[in-house]
């Protein structure tokens, strides 16, 4: 039955897509973490140069 098809391809894109947005978000969430971890790095060279 084509409606039971597309409606099985619709729950796959839709499972797809929740995948895709959590491996987006894990990936920003490091990003901060590296962004912050940089920017303390930062803080710390400067402390030693002063």
């Amino acid at each position: 039955d084509i409606s039971q098809q597309l409606a099985a391809g619709a729950e796959e894109m839709a499972a797809s897509t929740e995948e895709q947005s959590a491996a987006i978000e894990q990936m920003t969430s490091s990003t901060n973490i590296l962004s912050k971890m940089a920017e303390e790095l930062d803080a710390g060279v400067l402390k030693f140069k002063m």
